[in-house]
């Protein structure tokens, strides 16, 4: 695994981001659009901007070779265990949301998303579905665990690497779910990442999880 990136790349990468994500969700916010396309929106701009950023990441410097490991030897295991993590995953949101998000489990709670931003229309629901299940979990590990753990292992430890990319990876998402639910799945998605070491089994996870997460809000109607 070549690991040569800087951390003030990893910390200059993610303040592009957060800045074109805070920007386009603002706009959409001033431009009195349904909160429904603010959110796709948004979503497509974070996405974009960390593939934007992980392309010219890749490709700085010329003769210097930089490599960001995808798939491990052994692939169906990782299936296999990003599908079961997932799952774990989605029945502790589960647990919460059957208990009406009171006292502790207010922790777990995924109200906001699941009342303000219940798209609307099969149209809504396919986009929330690209973009929540497919897009950005693919995006969100290859920035935060396939480009800024590694990183941050490399120089500090896993230690440090899990919690700060757990805790840069939870503010993307923290206005609409649980800062503490977030923080919890990115620990689980960098754990696998480690054991893995490629993030095949983290991304496998993270859209399972955002799987049950999405089928929770389409079966509710939005009545969470």
């Amino acid at each position: 695994m070549i690991k040569n990136w800087s951390v003030s790349d990893t910390i200059l990468g993610f303040a592009i981001f957060y800045l074109l994500f805070s920007f386009a969700d603002i706009l959409g916010s001033k431009l009195n659009i349904s909160k429904d396309l603010v959110f796709f929106i948004s979503g497509l701009v974070a996405v974009l901007s960390l593939f934007g950023i992980l392309y010219l990441q890749l490709n700085k410097g010329a003769g210097i070779k930089k490599k960001l490991e995808t798939t491990s030897k052994n692939n169906s295991k990782d299936i296999f265990l990003g599908v079961i993590t997932g799952i774990i995953l989605g029945i502790i949101v589960l647990f919460g949301v059957f208990n009406d998000n009171r006292g502790i489990y207010s922790l777990l709670s995924i109200e906001y998303l699941s009342t303000t931003l219940y798209p609307q229309g099969i149209f809504n629901m396919i986009l929330f579905f690209l973009l929540f299940v497919l897009a950005i979990p693919l995006a969100d590990e290859m920035f935060f665990r396939g480009f800024m753990y590694p990183t941050l292992e490399l120089h500090f430890n896993m230690i440090i690497a899990a919690i700060i990319t757990s805790i840069f990876s939870s503010i993307f998402l923290s206005g609409s779910i649980s800062f503490f639910l977030l923080f919890i799945s990115g620990l689980v998605f960098a754990f696998l990442y480690q054991k893995t070491e490629a993030i095949f089994c983290s991304i496998v996870s993270h859209m399972t999880f955002n799987l049950i997460i999405t089928l929770i809000i389409f079966i509710r109607g939005g009545n969470l």
